[in-house]
């Protein structure tokens, strides 16, 4: 037999027989690393890993600069982490380097192999392996001597690799002059766009500290938007842990609703939440409500400010109070039974 075909041979019965295994791994880094992000508060818009397919494995076994390729190939699996901003890449990165063993000498940022006069891909990849402690738990033993890539990168970075090494549209290969300057142009205002993305999210970032700290210290002189509204409530309704602090992706809604009643500043609010009147309807809620700040609102200007919510506010957000939820908010303020008539609040 031919030592070439000798080869493919015990490369492709290498692959039959370890290709499960790199996919158990890639399941379990997946998982690892989606808790790890989790606990840290670092949003990211996908996690996700491949196995090499056959064909692309038996290829770069070929190549030459190979010379035991089934030792040396390093990402037969490969996780792609994408986030938001430079920031977070950052911050992810840190998280991987110490909860993972790097192969530095296989490793690079590839930001860092551009010239200064130079744009193009960037992104983070990391060979890796679980560390020797993770290596010792039976969760991940069977996979203490599998090297792994994991690429970290922003979803605009994500975009524009997509774009550039994607050889079976109009961008992939040699391209002419002029039009090859304006794809690397397109580069630049990425990246550019990818900065400012940062610095605003640094901005926001600072923004919520700030209404954090002088919401601690009764300073509410600040108009209501989704950060604004989201620090206050946390120092506000911190002795609750009955109500989730979060608006369900509706903030936009509540802050309209809020609006409709007058009341746009933290400091408006602030006069119609009591410290009774939050006891108050917290005694309504159960351990399995799940009630988060919309919910909460809600409630609250329903009890304190019926005839104006109902008149100005509810209608074409939502479709109707339930009769449970009703009978709870009627034991807080009887007045509430008039409104249910005029104007239809029930679904």
């Amino acid at each position: 037999m031919p030592e070439t075909k000798k080869r493919e041979e015990e490369w492709l019965d290498w692959y039959t027989k370890n290709k499960e295994l790199y996919n158990a791994c890639g399941n379990s880094v997946q998982r690892l690393i989606g808790t790890l992000l989790a606990q840290a508060n670092i949003p990211v818009h996908s996690i996700v890993y491949r196995v090499k397919g056959q064909n692309s494995f038996i290829k770069k076994c070929e190549d030459s600069k190979y010379a035991k390729p089934l030792e040396q190939i390093t990402d037969v699996c490969g996780l792609r982490i994408i986030t938001y901003t430079n920031s977070d890449v950052d911050s992810i990165c840190k998280i991987i380097e110490k909860h993972f063993t790097i192969d530095a000498d296989n490793s690079e940022n590839k930001a860092e192999k551009l010239q200064e006069n130079e744009v193009g891909y960037l992104s983070v990849h990391y060979i890796a392996k679980f560390n020797a402690a993770r290596s010792r738990l039976e969760e991940y033993k069977p996979y203490r001597d599998i090297r792994f890539e994991i690429q970290v990168r922003t979803l605009l970075q994500h975009a524009w690799a997509e774009i550039e090494h994607d050889r079976s549209y109009k961008f992939g290969g040699e391209l002419p002059k002029d039009i090859k300057r304006r794809f690397y142009l397109i580069a630049g205002t990425l990246e550019l766009m990818d900065r400012e993305f940062n610095l605003l999210a640094e901005e926001i970032n600072q923004y919520a500290s700030e209404v954090h700290t002088e919401a601690r210290s009764g300073n509410l002189d600040f108009d209501i938007d989704s950060t604004s509204l989201l620090e206050y409530l946390k120092v506000r309704l911190k002795d609750y842990p009955s109500i989730r602090s979060s608006f369900n992706d509706r903030d936009k809604i509540i802050i309209q609703e809020l609006n409709d009643c007058g009341i746009s500043t933290l400091a408006q609010l602030d006069k119609i939440i009591t410290d009774s009147m939050v006891k108050s309807i917290c005694s309504t809620y159960s351990d399995i409500d799940g009630v988060n700040y919309l919910g909460f609102l809600r409630d609250l200007l329903m009890v304190t400010i019926p005839e104006i919510y109902f008149s100005k506010a509810w209608q074409g957000h939502w479709r109707g109070i339930e009769i449970d939820e009703y009978n709870k908010l009627l034991s807080l303020n009887p007045n509430l039974s008039k409104y249910s008539s005029l104007f239809d609040i029930f679904p």
